[in-house]
């Protein structure tokens, strides 16, 4: 397994652990390769990410309007030191830090619909967005929505 934090930061040297409100302490944060997909997508992008682990499918919606956002953002996926980490979330494949971490290294995303097509996702720019991720929400399986309040 290898851990990842992703940024629209192209040049970040160490990451400083920042307050989380609901942990109550400052944290470094880190996705686990089997959940990286769902950060391959620029920040503020809100978006229903569902895998069927059955049928072999991973599909993230993302609401229309942020299209030509998804296709011009660059990314930059820095590959975090796993030893530094705790599992915060297996379902999300959150892990945290409470040191200064030190990336192992950095790629740039220039694409971020390759990148999905790359890990084998499905992306769908939504019109009905809202109603995607209601659906989702109430539904059981794997799903993460991320950017976007119920």
């Amino acid at each position: 397994m290898r851990l990842f934090h992703v940024s629209e930061q192209s040049d970040i040297d160490q990451f400083e652990p920042r307050m989380h409100d609901e942990l109550k302490r400052e944290v470094v944060w880190a996705v686990d390769d089997d959940h990286l997909p769902n950060y391959l997508l620029p920040r503020d992008c809100p978006r229903v990410c569902v895998i069927n682990r059955k049928l072999n499918t991973y599909q993230i919606d993302v609401p229309k309007s942020y299209k030509e956002e998804v296709l011009k953002k660059k990314i930059y996926i820095y590959e975090m030191p796993l030893e530094q980490f705790e599992e915060i979330d297996s379902n999300a494949g959150y892990y945290i830090s409470t040191d200064v971490v030190k990336p192992l290294s950095v790629n740039t995303v220039a694409d971020c619909v390759r990148a999905q097509r790359a890990f084998d996702v499905k992306l769908v720019f939504n019109e009905a967005f809202r109603e995607r991720a209601e659906k989702v929400a109430k539904s059981k399986g794997e799903w993460s929505i991320i950017r976007y309040r119920i």
